[in-house]
């Protein structure tokens, strides 16, 4: 005589499962209750893999085979809770920047927007002009010799200047020209 039994939930292969399902919800009741959440959720996930199997084929009459091919259910079992404990903050950030990608670090920066109103901060406002970007004697536009290049400040033009009438030497003595006048 054949074993036969239902394939349910409710049969005895499933007698685990049901017992372990209980146990996770009754727990989940009480730290809600001891947490004081109003949600919570419980979870059984039920893997299930069909193997195939040649198993005896009892009661074989003559040319029968004497074996046959059997689909055997293995079952897997997870039995997960969670509990919501809500806290809520809320604000907004705009900050008026834009997300750029920079090359260089292979991230996202946020960067200000542009606009037309200039700051001394701006990296390319007041950069102090090099060595190499002041001017020499060959600078010139039409014949006249040019004090400083585009973006110097004036008082690097000064500084230009001042150097310029040292290396030059003195061209105009003032003293020696009130002497004559007197």
């Amino acid at each position: 005589m054949e074993n036969k039994q239902d394939f349910n939930i409710n049969s005895e292969l499933f007698d685990d499962v049901r017992e372990n399902l209980n146990k996770v919800l009754t727990s989940t009741v009480k730290n809600m209750i001891s947490k004081q959440s109003e949600d919570g959720c419980v979870t059984l996930k039920i893997g299930i893999t069909l193997k195939t199997q040649d198993v005896p084929n009892f009661g074989a009459r003559g040319d029968e085979p004497k074996t046959r091919k059997a689909t055997i259910p293995e079952f897997k079992y997870d039995c997960s809770s969670a509990i919501q404990i809500k806290s809520k903050t809320s604000g907004s950030i705009n900050d008026e920047g834009e997300l750029i990608y920079d090359p260089e670090s292979d991230s996202y920066v946020l960067s200000s927007l542009a606009s037309e109103q200039r700051s001394f901060f701006d990296d390319d406002f007041n950069t102090p002009p090099q060595d190499e970007d002041l001017n020499t004697d060959e600078d010139e536009v039409n014949g006249h010799r040019l004090l400083g290049k585009p973006g110097m400040s004036i008082a690097s033009i000064g500084d230009r200047e001042e150097d310029d009438e040292e290396e030059e030497g003195d061209d105009f003595d003032f003293d020696d020209r009130e002497d004559e006048e007197n």
